[in-house]
């Protein structure tokens, strides 16, 4: 009979262990299924339409990553970013850069990231889309009879902006890695190209015109893994 207890009591036991250690490991399985991650980076700015070329605006970008594994060599990430955009510009063409519009976006990109290494190390590759709410504008401007007034074109900017995303990174370790990025918006924040009306004196003296804006991004960041 004490045999026969004896027994039992080890077969319980270690069904008991093999039991929790089926649990530890789906929980390892889980957590390493999805990680959160820590943004921080510093972009070149500039908008398309306003008549002058050059990221010469600088952009701050801070967030939170949350990072999905789809498959081997596929991630997927969800971001949630402090983004800054907009641009610094002359008055004139060889003037100084005296005029700037200073953008503030909550953005969300959605990126798929693929790895062509083994284990997720080394290269890879972002490719996503991003939706952006404008949240804050500052225009800074001198007033010329002959340039266009960004204070009064920005009461017709739009709140929301969809944006491509594409990027190149390197993961150091599974908790440190660094990436460039380079976005370019879908969607102009302001668009008045069917609503363009110059007097024959106004277009004789070369008066600015602008038709639409269009925000684009190049820069770099690191990201923290916990």
């Amino acid at each position: 009979m004490r045999v026969f207890s004896l027994i039992l009591l080890l077969v319980f036991l270690s069904s008991s262990t093999i039991d929790a250690q089926k649990r530890h490991r789906k929980k390892k399985t889980n957590d390493s299924r999805f990680r959160v991650s820590m943004l921080l980076g510093t972009y070149g700015a500039q908008v398309d339409g306003d008549n002058f070329n050059g990221f010469n605006k600088a952009a701050l970008s801070s967030g939170l990553r949350a990072t999905i594994l789809l498959r081997e060599h596929i991630d997927f990430n969800i971001e949630l970013l402090y983004q800054q955009k907009g641009s610094v510009f002359e008055l004139f063409p060889m003037g100084d850069k005296d005029r700037a519009l200073n953008l503030t976006y909550i953005e969300v990109p959605l990126i798929l990231r693929y790895f062509p290494l083994e284990e997720k190390k080394g290269v890879n590759i972002d490719v996503g889309i991003a939706y952006g709410r404008l949240i804050n504008t500052k225009v800074v401007e001198v007033q010329s009879e002959l340039a266009v007034e960004y204070e009064e074109l920005a009461l017709d900017f739009k709140s929301n902006e969809l944006s491509l995303i594409l990027g190149l990174g390197y993961q150091f370790t599974p908790n440190f890695s660094i990436g460039g990025r380079y976005s370019f918006s879908l969607t102009p924040f302001y668009d008045n190209s069917e609503n363009i009306n110059l007097t024959p004196f106004e277009l004789g003296l070369g008066k600015e015109v602008v038709r639409y804006l269009r925000n684009y991004l190049i820069g770099a960041y690191v990201a923290y893994t916990f």
